[in-house]
């Protein structure tokens, strides 16, 4: 993994590489190759779904029984349980203990406690089955969300989307899917030139930021200006890299600002209702939330004080009544996982949203050193995508896969993270080693080091 390198001295010095790429790839063979296309099946299937009264993925079919099996052959093997996944676990389980607390203490319906509870069971779950069949192999993840792309674009052609409601075909059926397989693509053209990557990026861009798909188009520009900046950083141009970002940061937001303003006609009703849904929630959710600081709502609910408030703030802001249902946290709640999490489970439930937000923060920093391979497009956009969530999209269902793959591209990264930390201070102390030894040969000196 480290090679011995002769300088000028003579000192034995390892390279001076920060980055454990064997974390990431395994070497190719029959059962590797096995191993990456059943990651591809599993993908193109976890899409689809049932409704037996709730709405069930096969994703949380196949990964119940992987979750199984997993829990019963490596329960001991330390291998395994890495100490980033052990971390997320464990806080995601405070996470549940206190939506069962909060329900049971609350008299939440039976229904609506099943509903939230098996949204945070069924994470957990998906989250442990994925990372079994992934390990800490990025082949096997990119195979998997490659898979999911097609499984979600087959599924939606097929048996439409999951949620009745969404009407819009490109943003709610096939944007998600070519999204990840332009940033896949993404991956292989930077390889070949960063134009090619750029611009392929850029297009979809474009597309998006017309038909009003805000995060996406958000975090196809994160991918677009680390891969600018990390071209910068390996060709040395350390004066230049912070002018040619300013330069594609203004040419960008005045980008933003014109098809904001081009597309107002077309979109301005559907963009200000969202944009007052999620303020008008924000403002209800911290308002309950300093009510009830400890104890939550409830999984799912709400009360007839929190409704009212929901409503009069938004008939302020746009003259208009809504219409809602009254008793559904969905509704009336925050757009937001980690608020969402703590108006309806408590002070304890958005610690896993805590610290996963803490974590990715941390990992985009350590993105900015990392050599740029195939899994980097990829992981800059499950980053910053996973963190626009954490703030902007509701818990539910419907987002399990994207915060799955989000756990895992963290719990991948943080272990590479770590194993490069302890190959640095191994290749610190070895050129230590080397250098004082060679001292020490010059001198005529053959008594131990201290």
């Amino acid at each position: 993994m480290a090679r011995f390198s002769s300088n000028e001295t003579g000192a034995g010095v390892l390279s001076q590489t920060p980055y454990v790429g064997p974390v990431l790839y395994e070497p190719i063979g029959t059962k590797s190759q096995v191993a990456v296309a059943g990651c591809f099946l599993v993908g193109l299937a976890a899409p689809f779904y049932i409704r037996a009264g709730v709405l069930l993925y096969f994703s949380d079919l196949i990964f119940t029984f992987v979750a199984i099996y997993a829990v019963l052959s490596k329960l001991k093997s330390p291998k395994f349980w890495v100490k980033p996944l052990r971390v997320l676990l464990f806080t995601l389980g405070l996470t549940l203990l206190s939506y069962l607390a909060t329900d049971l203490i609350k008299g939440t319906p039976y229904d609506n406690m099943l509903r939230g509870l098996g949204r945070t069971l069924f994470l957990g779950i998906s989250i442990l089955g994925l990372f079994f069949i992934v390990r800490n192999h990025a082949s096997r993840l990119c195979a998997y969300v490659g898979g999911f792309a097609i499984g979600q674009a087959a599924c939606f052609a097929i048996l439409g989307s999951p949620n009745v409601g969404n009407t819009d075909n490109w943003k709610f059926g096939y944007a998600t899917p070519v999204t990840l397989i332009m940033v896949l693509a993404a991956g292989r053209l930077y390889l070949r030139s960063l134009r090619l990557a750029v611009g392929a990026l850029g297009s979809l861009i474009v597309i998006y930021l017309f038909f009003d798909f805000r995060n996406a188009a958000l975090s196809l520009t994160a991918v677009a200006i680390a891969l600018i900046y990390r071209k910068g950083r390996a060709a040395n141009l350390k004066s230049l890299r912070g002018p040619l970002l300013l330069t594609v940061a203004i040419g960008i937001a005045g980008f933003y600002a014109f098809t904001y303003a081009s597309t107002s006609g077309e979109y301005s009703r559907r963009r200000t209702g969202s944009n007052v849904a999620r303020y008008v929630g924000l403002i209800n959710s911290l308002h309950s939330i300093a009510k009830q600081p400890i104890l939550g709502r409830g999984s799912w609910m709400s009360d007839a004080e929190n409704d009212v408030n929901y409503k009069t703030l938004y008939w302020k802001l746009t003259g208009k009544r809504f219409y809602g249902v009254i008793g559904e946290s969905q509704d009336f709640g925050a757009h937001s996982q980690i608020l969402s999490a703590w108006y309806e489970g408590g002070i304890l439930a958005p610690i896993f949203f805590g610290v996963l937000f803490w974590q990715a923060v941390q990992l985009l920093l350590y993105a900015r050193k990392r050599p740029i391979d195939a899994i980097y497009p990829l992981a800059i956009y499950v980053l910053v995508d996973g963190l626009w969530n954490i703030l902007l999209s509701p818990f539910s269902g419907e987002h399990r896969h994207q915060l799955t793959t989000f756990v895992i591209m963290v719990v991948l990264l943080a272990t590479e993270k770590q194993l490069s930390k302890m190959m640095n201070e191994r290749k610190t102390t070895a050129y230590a080693f080397g250098t004082q030894t060679w001292q020490r040969y010059r001198r005529g000196s053959n008594s131990p080091i201290s």
